[in-house]
């Protein structure tokens, strides 16, 4: 909505300002259309199976780390997934053409580009880019009545978005494994019986201790 205010056109000599609406233009306070108006409308929402991400396999993604005196946490939420959001973006006008096609100029041909970027807020509340794309050209849609004429012009937009279906804190806490032990052992192989296969004789041999831990290696003597 952000990305279509603060414009305005000269109607009859005066500059108007240009009122966004979502969905229609009109609401609750102002019942009747206003004019001139941009509209935002949601057509469709579809799966981007095409522009999934190398690690959106993953069913959960890491948002936090607790690395609290006891046993560490990550804190996990659910991973977004890709999705085609489909927007119509429609300037209503009336009376006078001229003022609809300077309407028209500053909505749908300077500030809705084929091929565009919009800034957004994530779950986090972090500014995020999202490529626009226009599908198909601006279409006429005018209504024509017996007193007037008016001017309404659509143009359809996609939104390529990632798109989270929880809650900032719709999250779980998983315990952090703080230490592992790892011992590398061998034995010797000998041909069995049969030539064939081989077998295990004596006893085990131990080449190398090391204790991991989120700070590094060190050896287990």
């Amino acid at each position: 909505m952000a990305h279509y205010s603060g414009f305005s056109i000269d109607v009859g000599g005066t500059p108007t300002p240009v009122t966004v609406f979502i969905e229609t233009p009109q609401n609750e306070e102002t019942p009747e259309r206003t004019f001139p108006s941009v509209a935002i409308r949601l057509l469709s929402i579809n799966p981007e199976f095409d522009n999934i991400r190398e690690d959106a396999d993953e069913i959960d993604e890491e948002v936090g780390y607790d690395p609290g005196p006891a046993v560490h946490e990550r804190i996990m939420r659910e991973s977004p997934l890709p999705w085609r959001l489909l927007y119509s973006i429609d300037t209503w006008h009336r009376v006078r053409a001229i003022e609809s096609r300077d309407l028209v100029s500053k909505i749908l041909v300077r500030q809705t580009r084929p091929r565009s970027y919009i800034t957004a807020q994530n779950i986090d509340g972090e500014d995020i880019t999202l490529w626009t794309f226009m599908s198909g050209g601006i279409v006429s849609n005018d209504e024509e009545r017996p007193d007037e004429v008016i001017y309404h012009k659509t143009a359809t937009v996609e939104v390529l978005a990632y798109l989270s279906l929880v809650d900032f804190d719709d999250v779980t806490r998983e315990k952090v494994a703080m230490e592992l032990n790892w011992t590398v052992f061998s034995r010797e192989l000998v041909p069995g019986p049969d030539g064939k296969t081989m077998e295990e004789v004596g006893d085990p041999t131990k080449h190398l201790s090391l204790r991991i831990t989120d700070t590094g290696a060190e050896p287990i003597e």
